[in-house]
């Protein structure tokens, strides 16, 4: 056994062979545990024969972390048994982390609380999970990771300063959905509220972290979450156009759900009272065409045909709401009769009447017969 407390320096490591043994036992199961790291830097770095090059370079909260899960994961009585030092080690290096000026990389910060809070998650011990969960969300948002190359051009500053290359950048935007994939399955499974507010997050998809040195994000990849959702909803519904359907006898049963939600946000996106004709139009066509693309494949599979009919009640609920809405707008047409036009704000006039403002889904195909 080895002390308890945080190393003071780098000899006060565990043995080589047995940190070697530890790393052995967390790699193959590092995915599962949150690691999101470019692995094979990691491991370069854990591993380095110069002792004095690794402390300066990789958080102790980040390796004693990783040993801890390790040993854990090994059930093997000689390995488990350093468990409690390791940990003790852990946590009281992440607050070192914490509490001092920064030494490494926040997201090796933000790793070695990920890594925390899902062991103390999985042993049962919830209130210290939450405890390094929260402190994880705390990181990101004061990094800004959640607006990383954000369209919006006021929060494009981040306090992690610029990438020095793509696998950095990866490392950052996988650090921020890591982070909240396990704000929201734990609160989901604890009953807590949730600390991350999904509307205003700005920051591309997470990365294969491996292909990530040499990937281009795509133009769905970036903005807000509703507009990355209708980007893609749109990419997906262009795609289905672009395929001669007829010549395809079947399609994998699981494009029906795939295609419901592509129709669904396709609908949302088509609500908003002030959306341009020709935006209007070509969603339009777009939901024609995914719904032509269920149409054809509902005869032979039972599953599409559900999905077609869950979509044809949503086209029909989208008109409904429409038409409620033009008669709002008359309404409130009728209200302002007496007041001149002069009187009354430009963005209420845009609302109240331009007609051409108004949507018109009426060219949503009418799916007579179908259930509601």
């Amino acid at each position: 056994m080895f002390p308890a407390n945080p190393p003071s320096t780098p000899s006060d490591d565990p043995p080589t062979e047995l940190a070697q043994t530890l790393l052995q036992h967390f790699l193959p199961h590092a995915d599962q545990v949150g690691f999101f790291l470019h692995k094979q830097r990691f491991i370069a770095l854990a591993t380095s024969p110069d002792a004095r090059y690794r402390a300066a370079n990789l958080s102790r909260a980040l390796l004693y972390a990783v040993y801890s899960y390790g040993a854990h994961l090994s059930c093997i009585e000689a390995l488990t048994a350093h468990v409690p030092a390791l940990l003790n080690r852990a946590v009281e290096a992440v607050s070192a982390d914490l509490g001092g000026p920064r030494r490494y990389p926040l997201t090796q910060t933000i790793q070695a609380e990920v890594i925390l809070a899902n062991y103390f998650f999985c042993v049962g011990r919830q209130l210290e999970g939450r405890y390094h969960c929260s402190a994880a969300v705390a990181l990101v948002l004061s990094a800004q990771l959640h607006k990383i190359r954000s369209l919006s051009t006021s929060d494009s500053h981040s306090p992690l300063g610029q990438p020095l290359d793509r696998i950095e950048e990866g490392q950052s935007i996988n650090a921020f959905w890591t982070v909240f994939a396990i704000d929201k399955g734990w609160c989901v499974a604890s009953g807590s509220p949730s600390q991350l507010d999904g509307s205003n997050i700005d920051t591309p998809w997470p990365l294969d972290m491996e292909e990530s040195d040499h990937l281009e994000l795509a133009p769905e990849a970036t903005g807000t979450l509703p507009e990355r959702c209708v980007n893609a909803a749109k990419a997906a519904a262009a795609l289905v156009g672009q395929v001669n359907l007829q010549q395809l006898d079947y399609v994998d049963p699981i494009l029906a759900p795939l295609w419901t939600i592509v129709v669904r946000i396709l609908i949302a996106r088509i609500q908003p009272l002030g959306l341009l004709d020709g935006e209007r139009d070509r969603i339009r066509g777009l939901i024609k065409k995914a719904v032509a693309g269920m149409a054809r494949f509902s005869q032979v599979s039972p599953l599409m045909a559900m999905a077609e009919t869950s979509v044809a009640g949503a086209c029909r609920r989208s008109v409904r709401a429409v038409k409620r809405g033009r008669a709002t707008s008359t309404s409130v047409v009728q209200q302002h009769d007496s007041v001149s036009a002069r009187d009354v704000a430009p963005s209420e006039m845009d609302m109240t009447t331009r007609p051409e403002l108004i949507i018109d889904v009426g060219g949503i195909p009418n799916f007579q017969g179908r259930g509601q």
